[in-house]
This record gives structure tokens, C-alpha cells and sequence, in this order.
């Protein structure tokens, strides 16, 4: 039904990147919720919320310059500190899907280029624990 096709449009989902070599989908992200599940102070919540809606609204001024439309988060914190849940808001926030990259599976550049290349426009990569990988 056309209900249910609108419904599924605004499904978000969780993907990882396996051993395989393929982007497996881990699980549906029904809620829409924002940033409001994750424990911020209000000035924080704001000043995230005005970063991240200035970076939609100004897709053109990237097109202008002539960079590729994306921004990038680098979070650091002990485990437990709450970055990965604020991954998920933002994704919320932006009604995004999320696709989660285990850099050890990757085992070339080109390979790593293949599967920035196979995400969906508009979704979000995560890299967790990035200080763990080596070289």
C-alpha cells in the first residue's frame, strides 16, 4: 500500500561493513528522535544542531567551490563517554542512514575507495575505534 511504501522510505538503517567485502544492513532505525536521547547541555545541543542543519542547507555553496559535499566529526573520548549514541542522533537529526566501517577488513586503498563509492548519497560513515588500527 502506499502507506506502508511512504513508511518504508523513511526507514533508516544501520549497516557494517563485513569480511566479506559488502555492506551487510544489521537493522531497521525507526525512531526519529534528533539529538534529544543523547545527554547534552542545551548551548551544546544548539551549537550541534545549527552546524549540522547550516551543512544541509548550503549544498550549493560546495557545488560553488567545487568540493565534494561532506563533513566530517572526529570524537574522542573514553568508552562509554556516549559518541557512539551521539552518531546515532545525528543520524536521527538528519534522517540518515548509517553505514559502520571496520578499517581491518579493508585490506587495500582500492578496496577502501569501493566502498565509500557503493554508500548511498546523503547517508553517514562511521569509523569506530580508529586510534586502534595500525598500519
Amino acid at each position: 500500500s502506499r502507506l506502508f511504501n511512504s513508511v518504508r522510505k523513511q526507514t533508516r538503517s544501520r549497516y557494517d561493513y563485513s569480511a566479506s567485502g559488502k555492506w551487510v544492513r544489521v537493522c531497521s532505525l525507526y525512531e526519529n528522535q534528533g539529538l534529544q536521547p543523547v545527554s547534552l547541555c542545551p548551548k551544546s545541543e544548539a551549537l550541534i544542531a545549527k552546524v549540522l542543519e547550516t551543512f544541509v542547507q548550503n549544498k550549493g555553496f560546495y557545488k560553488r567551490i567545487g568540493s565534494p559535499y561532506c563533513h566530517g566529526y572526529l570524537l574522542h573520548g573514553k568508552p562509554g563517554t556516549g559518541k557512539t549514541s551521539l552518531v546515532f542522533a545525528i543520524a536521527s537529526f538528519l534522517k540518515r542512514h548509517l553505514y559502520f566501517m571496520n578499517l581491518a577488513y579493508i585490506d587495500s586503498d582500492s578496496e577502501l575507495f569501493q566502498a565509500f563509492a557503493s554508500v548511498p548519497a546523503n547517508s553517514i560513515v562511521v569509523f569506530e575505534d580508529i586510534d586502534t588500527m595500525t598500519a
